[in-house]
C-alpha cells in the first residue's frame, strides 16, 4: 500500500538529492579551509584592532579594606550586627578593581569575629580582632573590627520585628487573628488600641 503512494521516480530522486547535499556540504568545507588557510599565511594583514577594555592592570601595589562607613576601625554593635568588608586592589597602572572574593581573610584572635571567603564579618563575642588580607601575589593590609554588646541581646521591637512577620502570613487580616474575637485566644487590635 506504502509502494503506490510513493512515485515510481522517488528512489532517483532520493538519490540525486542526496548527491546534491554532499556536494554542497564539500564545497563548503573547501570554502573555509581556503579562507582559513589564506589568513593564515598572509602575513601582510595589519594586526587585529586592539579590544577597548582596561587592558592589563599591571602590578598588584595595595589593598585598600572598605566597608561602607567612615574609614578606619569598624565596630559592629550587638548578636545581630553584620559588616560585608569590601577590598580594593590598586594596581602600578593606576587602575583599582574587586578583589574581595579573590584574596583570604584572617583573624587574630580567633573568637571575636568570623569571617567567611566573600568577606562578610559576624560577631561571635566581645572584643578587639584585627582581620588581615592577603592578596595572591602576597600583599597584605589589616583592618581592626571592635565588637560591643554582643551579650546584651536588645528587647524586641513589637512594629518593627513581629508585625511584619504577622503581615507575611497574613495573621493579622480580619480573617484570623486581627478579626474583632481574634483567634485561638490571641486578639489583635487593627486599629492600634
Amino acid at each position: 500500500m506504502c509502494r503506490r503512494l510513493l512515485p515510481a521516480a522517488w528512489p532517483q530522486h532520493a538519490t540525486w538529492f542526496s548527491r546534491t547535499l554532499a556536494g554542497v556540504f564539500a564545497v563548503g568545507a573547501a570554502l573555509v579551509f581556503t579562507a582559513a588557510l589564506s589568513a593564515a599565511t598572509n602575513t601582510n594583514q595589519q594586526p587585529a584592532p586592539e579590544i577597548p577594555g582596561l587592558g592589563d592592570p599591571g602590578k598588584l601595589t595595595g589593598l585598600q579594606i572598605s566597608s561602607g562607613r567612615q574609614e578606619g576601625e569598624i565596630v559592629l554593635v550587638g548578636p545581630d550586627a553584620r559588616e560585608q568588608l569590601v577590598v580594593s586592589g590598586q594596581y602600578d597602572s593606576g587602575q583599582s578593581r574587586d578583589l574581595t572574593d579573590q584574596v583570604t581573610y584572617t583573624v587574630e584572635p580567633q573568637g571575636i569575629i568570623a569571617i567567611d571567603a566573600t568577606g562578610l564579618a559576624v560577631p561571635l563575642a566581645d572584643g578587639q580582632a584585627t582581620v588581615s588580607v592577603t592578596a595572591k601575589s602576597g600583599v597584605t593590609t589589616r583592618v581592626t573590627v571592635t565588637v560591643k554588646h554582643f551579650e546584651d541581646i536588645p528587647p524586641i521591637n513589637f512594629p518593627n520585628q513581629i508585625v511584619p512577620i504577622f503581615t507575611k502570613l497574613g495573621c493579622n487580616g480580619g480573617g484570623c487573628h486581627g478579626k474583632a474575637s481574634g483567634q485561638n485566644g490571641f486578639r489583635l487590635s487593627l486599629l492600634g488600641f
